[in-house]
């Protein structure tokens, strides 16, 4: 095997994990829907590893690659409701992301530009001079 590191969103390699392969392609499929899932998702497993055993020289995908990979599959196999699962989920995850990205607040450059007096809050309230520290940070976002 070629690939063993999986570059992540957040820009770190991890080594390539077959199990958390596995796991989320069990994810989409509905235990009640497929009697027989075990067989679907190994075969999907092997066809993924199949796709990623084909690109030439060392490939390290990024887990949005395996994503795309994972959800090919899926339809080529003819699993189009796994696959819409699938998708689903992965558009879910990345929403959270993004929502954890949109919530991060940088406290030290919060901290500075109140105590350098740069907050333009400071300014905007001419009713008070240096406010509590936990206004500016409570209404930073």
């Amino acid at each position: 095997m070629r690939f063993v590191n999986v570059k992540k969103e957040n820009g770190s390699v991890e080594k390539f994990d077959a199990d958390k392969l596995k796991k989320s392609i069990v994810m989409a499929f509905d235990k009640e829907e497929y009697s027989n899932y075990e067989e679907h998702v190994e075969a999907v497993h092997n066809g993924v590893i199949r796709q990623l055993e084909e690109f030439p020289g060392v490939f390290r995908p990024t887990s949005s690659q395996l994503g795309s990979i994972i959800e090919d599959t899926l339809v080529y196999l003819g699993h189009p409701h796994p696959a819409k699962k699938y998708i689903i989920h992965r558009n879910k995850k990345a929403e959270m992301a993004n929502l954890g990205n949109k919530l991060k607040v940088d406290v030290k450059e919060l901290t500075d530009n109140y105590l350098l007096q740069k907050d333009w809050r400071l300014k905007e309230n001419s009713n008070f001079n240096f406010v509590p520290l936990i206004i500016p940070i409570s209404s930073s976002r």
